[in-house]
């Protein structure tokens, strides 16, 4: 029985959409070396004054100060440092030699005659070498690599590197079995090659192994040992234990080309790499952001760290979980746009905006020096991001940071050809590879839009502003929407307005409206009944739908232009009076 009451009684309730609160954008991470900060932990600063206090010298004050002299004096930063510089001091050394063998092992048929049986790739133009070890299976040409297969049987065809002042010597090797016949006799090769066939892999990161397939025939991937490492359909290596394993990349013929099986042997071990290992370690404690700041990092560098072997493979299982961008400078050997290409491969995601060259920028005593381009950038993106670059129009998050000046970058490492209308040159070469670069027009300016999964991946979300900006819309309704969990769905369904269902579609709709005329130009939240079956709705499930568009980058612009003789006549005509 109810409560008895002689009186008048009011029942509040509260109907109507809720606000959207949108998640920042423009906060910053930044991993690197500190002489103050305690390694392993983060820390939060906001301005230059913030930054000099909190961590000293090291690589992470020297990012900053280019960030917030140059492009936002005020910015909400995480730094993450790793140690001090002198904990991972080394002595100079050379570069990896960069040249590489496209399987680690191969067939070669006696009925074909000589021939090639790898694709070889020499990015430094360094001196080869190639021997084999059994003269009686098959002879191969010392400075070409050509193997003359002449009985059936196995032998190791090793190439040697010589390096140079720059480069390191190399020793690479392919096991060859020589058979009589060619099953695909007729067929062309498909000149299919992975990127490396030889790959140190590292506990606690993935690395990602792409194939050469100019033909789109498709690629089935497998691991010898998966108690060492499995590896996805994409080619996504993930190691499990130490030890040694092969990878295989079975690609598929088809009427024109023959079938071929690609292999590289990996290794799988704990980072060597004092630098490395501390960032790998590191990693996972953004995942803590939320908690101990209230918001989580949007724009992630690590200048000098990103670009090394297993860096990348660590970061992005991070990135993804809280739609993060990298900003990942090519290793400091790459001295061509070719080079570029396939050192941008270990690195393709559509998480990562690739950039080469380096830039030069001024140091605190004003001298040029060549830097890592990533704190330009990740300066610049903030900058978009708060509007403070000067955009006619206004920017944000939804905005492309490129063909905006970079406000520290005084030159280029390596000067690149840049012609607006030529698709040859070599600026439009990196932006068609998925590699952001410099151009020169009116100052140094940001050129490209393309995260490193382009061109492999060709839909809009490798536009970097489309993936932030499906970001922040995403996270933005995520967040909004815990507020309802473990409360009633309904409690009367002739009132759907007032009803938990009825204030998050309405109040999503209206974010999304608000938003249209910036960062979208469409948007619609709904519930479809058909997507609520009873078998989950009795179970506290239910799902919304929510679509939306951002505005689209301007990339190319065509135009059409007619030289009018007619127009001359006309003029004439006009100017005698006819």
């Amino acid at each position: 029985m109810a409560q008895f009451l002689k009186g008048v009684e009011t029942v509040e309730t509260v109907s109507g959409p809720v606000p959207v609160n949108e998640v920042a954008s423009s906060i910053l991470a930044v991993f690197g070396t500190s002489e103050l900060a305690e390694p392993g932990q983060m820390v939060l600063t906001r301005t230059l004054d913030d930054a000099k206090a909190t961590y000293g010298e090291g690589s992470i004050l020297a990012a900053l100060r280019r960030i917030h002299t140059y492009y936002t004096p005020y910015n909400t930063v995480i730094g993450i440092p790793l140690g001090k510089d002198s904990d991972f001091a080394t002595p100079p050394g050379k570069a990896p030699s960069g040249v590489t063998l496209g399987s680690s092992t191969a067939r070669a048929f006696i009925d074909d005659g000589a021939g090639l049986p790898v694709v070889v790739s020499n990015p430094h133009g360094l001196t080869l070498a190639f021997t084999g070890d059994d003269d009686a299976v098959a002879t191969v040409n010392p400075t070409t690599g050509e193997l003359t297969p002449l009985t059936l049987g196995e032998l190791t065809l090793t190439l040697s590197v010589t390096g140079n002042d720059f480069y390191d010597d190399d020793e690479i090797v392919c096991a060859v079995t020589v058979e009589q016949t060619n099953p695909d006799d007729g067929k062309a090769a498909t000149g299919a090659a992975l990127n490396a066939s030889a790959l140190p892999v590292y506990l606690g990161s993935v690395t990602a192994l792409m194939v050469e397939n100019s033909q789109g025939l498709s690629v089935v991937w497998s691991c010898s040992n998966p108690a060492i490492a499995t590896v996805d359909a994409t080619g996504l290596v993930t190691p499990v234990s130490e030890g040694m394993a092969q990878v295989s990349a079975a690609v598929a013929g088809d009427a024109t080309y023959a079938p071929i099986t690609l292999t590289c042997d990996i290794t799988v071990s704990k980072a060597t790499d004092a630098l490395l290992a501390a960032f790998i370690d590191a990693v996972p404690v953004m995942l803590k952001a939320r908690t101990l700041f209230g918001f989580n990092p949007k724009i992630c560098l690590a200048p000098g760290i990103i670009d090394k072997p297993g860096a990348a493979g660590a970061a992005l299982p991070v990135a993804r979980k809280l739609r993060q961008i990298w900003l990942a400078d090519l290793p400091a050997a790459t001295a061509t746009p070719e080079q570029a290409r396939l050192a941008k491969q270990p690195l393709s995601d559509e998480r990562i905006l690739g950039l080469w060259p380096r830039p030069k920028v001024l140091d605190e005593d004003g001298a040029a020096l060549v830097d890592w381009a990533a704190p330009s950038w990740g300066g610049l993106i903030a900058q978009v991001d708060k509007n403070l670059a000067g955009i006619q129009g206004g920017s944000g998050y939804w905005c492309s940071p490129s063909n905006i000046k970079l406000g520290d970058v005084v030159g280029v490492e390596y000067p690149l050809d840049f012609v607006i209308s030529d698709p040859d040159c070599e600026t439009n070469y990196l932006c068609g590879n998925g590699i952001a670069t410099i151009a020169n027009y009116g100052g140094l300016l940001a050129w490209g839009n393309r995260s490193t999964a382009f061109p492999d991946k060709s839909d809009p979300m490798t536009f970097l502003c489309w993936r932030r900006t499906a970001d922040v819309i995403e996270e933005s309704i995520e967040y909004f929407t815990m507020q309802f969990l473990d409360r009633p769905m309904f409690t009367r369904p002739d009132q759907f307005a007032s009803t938990l269902l009825g204030r998050i579609q309405d109040s999503v709709n209206d974010f999304l409206r608000s938003k249209v005329g910036t960062a979208l130009i469409d948007g619609k939240c709904w519930i479809d009944t058909s997507a609520n079956p009873l078998s989950e709705l009795s179970q506290g499930i239910v799902h919304f739908k929510y679509r939306f568009t951002p505005p689209m980058v301007t990339e190319h612009i065509v135009l059409d232009a007619e030289v009018y003789v007619q127009g001359l006549e006309d003029a004439f005509k006009k100017l005698i009076g006819g």
